[in-house]
């Protein structure tokens, strides 16, 4: 019986070293492109006026000329760009919870993406001096700190300390979480 334990035993911690080896973080190379497409793509929304974003990002957006107002919501425009094929793009490089936040400055009324902007709002935002360097990984997931100059309007505001969390997710990886990118998230129309 002991030694039936102790085989038991011995072959459950031969899997978990097993297990636990193979977990290696992503390449530089990924966590790098992983990010730059996160942060353009923010930086297309903190940057420019909603309409010119998602005419970048999508073929064939008409937007409404006429705001309205819904449920307490003001100055919203209409799309016809189906909501769930917005989400779907951008569940490619996000979590839920990276997703939700960037979803928070948008609207699904009736199946249909609408936004809420000012015509001809133009920021010159930028995000340089980026530095990348893995801290450690908790069995889920991979944290990265993150070292990097934000300006705007072409002035250095600060220099900035953020993170980043990388999953893997569905065999590819995904950012979780960044405080980096919350920030420009937060920025986008304040």
């Amino acid at each position: 019986m002991k030694r039936c334990v102790f085989l038991s035993l011995s072959l459950l911690m031969a899997v978990f070293i097993f297990v636990g080896c193979n977990n290696s973080a992503p390449s530089d190379e990924t966590v790098e492109e992983l990010f730059d497409i996160s942060l353009n793509k923010i930086l297309l929304y903190a940057m420019y006026p909603y309409d010119y974003a998602i005419e970048k990002e999508f073929t064939d957006v008409e937007i409404s000329e006429e705001p309205f107002d819904y449920n307490g919501y003001q100055n919203l425009y209409s799309t016809n760009l189906d909501y769930n094929e917005f989400v779907n793009k951008y569940r490619e490089f996000f979590t839920a919870d990276m997703l939700k936040s960037f979803l928070a400055f948008f609207y699904n009324i009736d199946g249909y993406l609408c936004i809420n902007y000012t015509p001809d709002e133009v920021y010159d935002v930028e995000i340089d001096n980026i530095v990348i360097s893995y801290d450690d990984f908790n069995g889920e997931v991979y944290k990265y700190s993150v070292t990097y100059n934000y300006s705007k309007n072409g002035d250095i505001i600060r220099e900035c300390v953020g993170d980043l969390y990388i999953i893997e997710e569905n065999n590819g990886y995904k950012i979780s979480s960044s405080s980096v990118l919350n920030d420009l998230l937060m920025f986008t129309k304040s």
